[in-house]
C-alpha cells in the first residue's frame, strides 16, 4: 500500500496496530508472571517481571514521543489531502474554499467582528480498506477537533 504523501503515519498501520496489541499483552503475560511469581514466593521473579514491563513502557513511551518530537507541522495548499489511518482505512481532509471575511460593528460597540466561512471535503480512500473487514459492517470514524489556527497562534473553533 502507497502512503500518501500528507499522511499522519510513517510505520504502516498494521505494524502499529501490532506494538500496540502486543505491549498490551506483554504487560498481561508479565502481569501473571509477577503474581505467579508472588504467589509461589519467588521475589525474582516479580521483580524482573515488573522491571521488564517497566522497561517496555518506557521504550514504547519513547518511540511514541520520538515519532512526535520528529514530526513537523506543514501547511498544506488549498486542495491538498491531509490523510488520516483509522487503521484499517484511510480518511482524508482537504479545505476547498475559504470566503473572505465579512466585518461588522455591534450597535454601540467599537468592536468589529469577522466571519469567515471554511468548506472542507472529506474522502474515504476505499482502497485502503483491509481486505478482511466484512463489507456489511458500517465504517465509523474516529472524532475530530476542527480549528483554525492564526499567523498569532490563536485557535479559532467553528
Amino acid at each position: 500500500m502507497n502512503v500518501p504523501m500528507h499522511a499522519n503515519v510513517d510505520i504502516p498501520a498494521p505494524l502499529m496496530a501490532a506494538l500496540l496489541l502486543g505491549s498490551i499483552g506483554g504487560w498481561a503475560l508479565l502481569l501473571l508472571i509477577a503474581f505467579i511469581g508472588w504467589w509461589r514466593m519467588k521475589p525474582k521473579w516479580t521483580r524482573a517481571a515488573l522491571w521488564l514491563g517497566f522497561a517496555g513502557t518506557v521504550v514504547y513511551g519513547a518511540l511514541l514521543y520520538g515519532y512526535a518530537w520528529r514530526s513537523k507541522e506543514k501547511t498544506l495548499a488549498r486542495g491538498v489531502e491531509k490523510y488520516f489511518c483509522e487503521l484499517d482505512c484511510h480518511l482524508a481532509y482537504a479545505v476547498v474554499n475559504v470566503e473572505q471575511p465579512k466585518a461588522w460593528a455591534a450597535e454601540g460597540s467599537a468592536s468589529v467582528t469577522r466571519t469567515w466561512k471554511v468548506t472542507l471535503r472529506t474522502r474515504f480512500d476505499e482502497t485502503t480498506t483491509a481486505a478482511w473487514r466484512p463489507k456489511e459492517v458500517a465504517l465509523t470514524p474516529n472524532p475530530r477537533v476542527v480549528e483554525i489556527i492564526g499567523k498569532d497562534g490563536h485557535a479559532f473553533s467553528p
